[in-house]
C-alpha cells in the first residue's frame, strides 16, 4: 500500500461569539447578495435580472464549490455532507432556498433571475475567473422552462444569446 500525503485548512473557532465564524462569514455573504435585490426593479417578459460576484476573498481565500452551492440554494445543494455549513445549530440558507425566510432573500427570489459566483481560480488556468470553479444558478422561482434557463446559463456563462 502507497502511503498518501495530504493536507488541507480546516477552520473553526472556539470563540462564544457565533459571529466570528466561517459560518457567519457565509451568513453574512448571502445577506449582502440578497440584499442587491432591493436595487432590482420587478421583472418584466425578456428582461433578465442577474447578480454576479467575486467570492475569491471569501473565507481567506479557500472556498469551494460546495460553499457557493449552499450560498445559491442552500444546505441541499451541498455535494458533501461534511461540508454543510451551520450557523447556530441551524444550516445556512441560501439565496434562492425556500428555507431562507429573511426578507431580502425573499425579495431576491421574486426579482432575480440567477446568480454568478466566481469561486477561485483553476489551478494553472490564467483566467482569473475560472468558470471551472465557479457556480451559475438559475432561480428556479423565475425560471419555469429549459429555454430560459439555457437563456440564464449562457448570459451567466458570458455568452451573448443568439437573436
Amino acid at each position: 500500500m502507497q502511503d498518501i500525503t495530504a493536507f488541507g485548512i480546516a477552520l473553526s473557532s472556539t470563540n462564544l461569539d457565533q459571529h466570528q465564524t466561517t459560518a457567519a462569514e457565509m451568513v453574512r455573504v448571502v445577506e449582502l447578495l440578497a440584499g442587491k435585490a432591493e436595487k432590482f426593479p420587478a421583472p418584466r417578459p425578456g428582461i433578465y435580472q442577474l447578480i454576479v460576484a467575486d467570492l475569491r476573498g471569501y473565507n481567506i481565500g479557500s472556498i469551494d464549490l460546495d460553499d457557493c452551492a449552499q450560498i445559491a440554494l442552500g444546505p441541499g445543494a451541498v455535494k458533501f455532507d461534511a461540508n454543510r455549513a451551520f450557523f447556530r445549530g441551524d444550516p445556512v440558507h441560501g439565496i434562492f432556498d425556500s428555507g431562507n425566510s429573511h426578507l431580502s432573500a425573499i425579495r431576491a427570489r421574486q426579482k432575480i433571475h440567477g446568480i454568478g459566483l466566481f469561486c477561485g481560480r483553476n489551478v494553472g488556468s490564467p483566467d482569473a475567473l475560472s468558470t471551472r470553479v465557479s457556480v451559475y444558478q438559475a432561480n428556479s422561482f423565475l425560471i419555469t422552462d429549459q429555454q430560459e434557463l439555457d437563456l440564464i446559463g449562457s448570459l451567466l456563462d458570458g455568452n451573448q444569446p443568439e437573436r
